[in-house]
């Protein structure tokens, strides 16, 4: 459906959108929810638009020849353009009626504008016929493949959300002809119904952004999109010597590399199984991006302890880590322990008074304890509430103060 990130940010529209469409589509924009804040600040940094947030997501108005743009976009999972939003749309609880109502709204709908969006960012060549008149002048062969993908919130709507998808996608297929594909279709039709608003949109992407580093995956691997996230918050300059103690697979350092080839990025664990994923990565990566002819990511990775790290005092500028749980990786009395021994540990390697750690943890109440306790070497600067897998974590900066270590 879509092409890679780095395709499409290299690539530029062959054409321009029909004079008869708009110049500009709404596209939406998933994201960790928590997160939505910092994808606005992304949006305005990269693309020079001001991101509307909303709970899990993120709404901005696009020129059409920004659309491939979308690509420098690191901190959201998934992109969609907006056919339509219908406020307080009205269904009447009856279910025959309200099914109905979907069916005909198919054809009640510009899709044009849309689409022609969704072809520049995928690089579709074939034509999409969105009209029944278009309909008649494609052959079969020619359609391209759909599915309809139905998100409902609400307890109040006569139907399920596997019926309102069949509707909807049915009178797709009937009145467009396209064709159907549930496993790998060419087009995506969201729609989504929260109580009693509608919104249609299509899939710009066709799988997750979080999914763009990992080959070798591991038990608690971090999603790249909110690695990003976390090295935003660290505010890395260049020449900034940037650390993850507990690297796992690599999540984390891999994405500061291709995020901030111009600062220095090292990592470690404890045990030679995720130091080897990490590894195998870094590997995968340079190969895909040998065939590109772009520049290899450079990270060091070490086998190390994270409360006797072989390095200089003073020495690194940001430590960016995804802590343990205590659920899947560690446990809950053993990081009472390890989260006071790290962070000692990261305060004497890390710069007095400039350095910075960001750390996510689901542990609230030992973070909590521990920025407390260790408040003469670290100062709580910010802290984001997420949702993460159906988990409440935080993302805490922190400040090394000026206090010399004792």
């Amino acid at each position: 459906m879509a092409a890679s990130t780095e395709e499409n940010v290299a690539k530029c529209p062959d054409s321009s959108p029909d004079s008869s469409l708009s110049t500009f589509a709404t596209i939406g924009a998933t994201v960790a929810t928590g997160l939505e804040k910092l994808a606005c600040e992304e949006c305005k940094e990269k693309l020079s638009l001001e991101g509307r947030p909303s709970r899990g997501r993120m709404y901005f108005d696009l020129p059409f020849e920004d659309v491939l743009k979308l690509g420098l976009l690191r901190g959201v999972d998934n992109l969609f353009v907006v056919v339509k939003d219908l406020k307080d749309y009205g269904f009447t609880g009856e279910k025959e009626e309200d099914l109905n109502s979907l069916i005909t709204l198919v054809t009640e709908l510009d899709w044009l504008n849309a689409l022609a969006f969704w072809k520049t960012y995928s690089h579709y060549e074939k034509q999409v016929a969105a009209t029944v008149d278009e309909c008649s002048k494609l052959e079969p062969a020619d359609m391209p493949t759909f599915r309809v993908t139905c998100h409902r919130v609400g307890n109040k709507h006569s139907f399920s959300s596997p019926e309102a998808a069949r509707q909807f996608g049915g009178s797709i297929n009937d009145n467009f002809k396209w064709r159907v594909d549930l496993s790998n279709a060419d087009i995506e039709v969201f729609l989504n119904i929260i109580d009693n608003d509608v919104q249609i949109a299509i899939a710009l992407t066709r799988e997750s952004m979080h999914r763009r580093n990992i080959t070798h995956f591991g038990s608690t691997t971090l999603k790249a999109t909110l690695a990003y996230m976390m090295m935003r918050l660290g505010e890395i300059q260049p020449g900034d010597v940037v650390c993850d103690p507990m690297c796992g697979t690599g999540a984390i350092p891999i994405e500061g590399s291709l995020c901030w080839p111009e600062s220095f990025h090292l990592c470690g664990d404890i045990d030679e199984y995720p130091c080897s994923l990490s590894h195998k990565n870094i590997l995968a990566i340079n190969e895909r991006r040998a065939k590109q002819k772009s520049l290899p990511v450079k990270t060091d990775i070490l086998q190390w302890d994270v409360c006797n790290l072989p390095l200089k005092t003073n020495s690194v500028d940001v430590f960016v880590t995804d802590l343990p749980f205590g659920k899947r990786s560690g446990s809950k009395m053993k990081n009472w322990d390890l989260y006071r021994n790290s962070m000692i540990e990261m305060a004497r390697v890390c710069r007095e008074n400039t350095g910075r750690a960001v750390l996510l943890t689901q542990d609230k109440k030992c973070m909590a304890k521990m920025t407390s306790s260790l408040k003469h070497i670290w100062r709580n600067k910010r802290t984001l509430w997420i949702n993460q897998g159906g988990l409440q974590s935080g993302i805490y900066l922190l400040q090394r103060t000026k206090n010399l270590m004792k």
